[in-house]
């Protein structure tokens, strides 16, 4: 973390770092599961309304390409948060679909500037 903030330019960052190995300490400083990074005291990657925990936390990444523009298919990822909320094992946080670029060509290029 100090090598990552000094090749920014900012040296004068406190950082500090803790284990922590039972629930009363992730209560008491914060923590709502491993890894834990708080920015002033909180955790720009938690909900406000999620308890403290000191498990593992697990990061889902799903890509969603289509050969549409996404604004036609659109409705096809309409609740899908909802749906999954409603498991109770997660949340949404972005739902995106695009068209996948073709790596070494100059496919949609033309499309980038206005």
């Amino acid at each position: 973390m100090h090598a990552a903030l000094a090749a920014i330019g900012t040296n004068d960052a406190a950082v500090l770092t803790c284990v922590v190995t039972d629930l009363t300490q992730a209560e008491t400083l914060g923590v709502h599961g491993s890894p834990t990074i708080l920015i002033d005291g909180r955790d720009p990657f938690t909900a406000a309304d999620s308890a403290p925990s000191i498990s593992c936390r697990t990061r889902l990444t799903m890509l969603w390409l289509t050969d549409d523009d996404p604004a036609d298919v659109w409705s096809e990822f309409s609740g899908v948060g909802d749906r999954v909320a409603a498991t109770g094992l997660g949340r949404v946080e972005l739902i995106a679909p695009f068209i996948p670029t073709l790596p070494g060509t100059g496919r949609y290029v033309d499309q980038l500037s206005g």
